[in-house]
């Protein structure tokens, strides 16, 4: 990914997440996904600058991670399943950036 293309990505990244993006966190008994919502304030931030560009990368990790958890303890299930939804909130907005 380039510079222009990776700034891009985490400005739309930023903007769905500061919209209140929906991130399909686990499926609901009726097979219907459970949205989760989290806010990321970037008012402070000047994405023109690296050091900024890098603390929202921290912001948005930290928002997927609180939005999908990091599963119980030794449970591997669980945890693994944490990672999963992380990967995937954070893939779903890369993949909105192409569309």
């Amino acid at each position: 990914m380039t510079f222009a293309t990776t700034k891009t990505f985490r400005t739309i990244l930023a903007a769905i997440l500061i919209c209140g993006a929906s991130l399909p966190v686990a499926a609901a008994p009726q097979g219907e996904p459970i949205v989760s919502r989290i806010e990321i304030r970037t008012g402070d931030l000047d994405l023109g600058n690296q050091a900024d560009r890098d603390r929202l990368d921290r912001r948005l990790r930290w928002a997927a991670r609180e939005v999908c958890g990091t599963g119980y303890g030794f449970d591997l299930n669980s945890r693994n399943e944490a990672r999963r939804c992380v990967q995937q909130a954070l893939e779903t907005v890369e993949m909105s950036q192409g569309s």
